[in-house]
């Protein structure tokens, strides 16, 4: 492996791990701990598909990111700043168009969401993936909701139980 499939393969391998750790949550779940929506929270069901949301924010950055014209974003910006998404009215409407899902309709979308954002930024060069030139700090439009968010979510749900 070259350089550059090494970094993009740690990237993948990063997520790839995340979205097992979810898997692996809800494997250990009941029907009921599944669903349950405290008083004042989200279900599991609730936060993996606020999380699938934001992943599907990042692909669609990613998938303009393939165009060598696209503009490179700043650093920093999560996918809320790149898209120009009020995120607290974003995260509403997320919830409204799903709060009756199953946790199989949330899972499919996941699954298909995070398979298809790996997909994108494994077409995307180095230079879009990275911000710095020793390669050590990913852009935070795909870093924070592949891993960060998701994490801080799955973390939250584990505390939970």
């Amino acid at each position: 492996m070259n350089e550059f499939s090494n970094l993009t393969q740690y990237l993948i391998d990063e997520i790839e791990q995340e979205y097992r750790n979810w898997l692996n949550l809800i494997a250990g779940l009941s029907p009921e701990q599944l669903a349950n929506r405290p008083e004042d929270g989200w279900s599991v069901v609730d936060a993996l598909v606020h999380v699938t949301a934001w992943q599907e924010n990042a692909l669609k950055i990613a998938n303009g990111q393939k165009d060598p014209q696209a503009l490179i974003p700043d650093a920093q910006f999560g996918p809320s700043r790149v898209l120009n998404i009020d995120f607290e009215e974003f995260n509403q409407c997320v919830f409204e168009a799903h709060r009756d899902w199953s946790m199989e309709q949330a899972l499919a979308w996941f699954e298909s969401i995070n398979t298809s954002l790996r997909s994108a930024l494994k077409e995307l060069p180095i230079e879009r993936l990275y911000t710095d030139a020793n390669k050590r700090v990913p852009f935070n439009w795909f870093w924070r909701p592949a891993i960060v968010h998701a994490r801080e979510h799955r973390l939250d749900i584990e505390n939970r139980f």
